[in-house]
């Protein structure tokens, strides 16, 4: 495994500890997105599991369509359905979902994303990646 070092410091500077940065895909409410520079703009893109440039560095609270402001947070409690209350959460290779079962395949990210603290509740809170060598 290979460690691909800390999470991207996105500062807040909305009230909610949010950033701004244009959606350069649509969003959907409480997707996982990678925020990073994109010719000198902030960009948010759906995070993947599957592609070690794209870990999670927060989430979107509502759906955006491309090119719109996104606001992203770095940690918060986003809605879902069907959790397991008190499991762990990762990064799906599915983009901008999580998964209770964490990647396996070599090249994926393991990137723990939060705990669920009901059935339809999940308490973000964003770990460093690790890529799968």
């Amino acid at each position: 495994m290979k460690s691909l070092g800390p999470v991207t410091e996105i500062q807040g500077t909305l009230k909610g500890g949010a950033v701004l940065a244009t959606a350069s895909e649509a969003l959907a409410a409480n997707d996982l997105v990678n925020v990073y520079d994109n010719g000198g703009t902030l960009s948010a893109q759906k995070a993947s599991a599957s592609d070690a440039t794209r870990p999670a560095d927060g989430f979107v609270d509502e759906g955006y369509s491309g090119a719109a402001m996104a606001k992203v947070f770095k940690q918060g409690v986003i809605a879902g359905s069907g959790l397991t209350s008190g499991a762990v959460y990762y990064l799906s290779t599915t983009g901008g979902a999580a998964t209770a079962v964490a990647p396996a395949a070599t090249g994926n990210v393991v990137q723990q994303i939060g705990k669920a603290i009901s059935a339809t509740q999940l308490l973000v809170q964003i770990q460093d990646p690790v890529e799968l060598g």
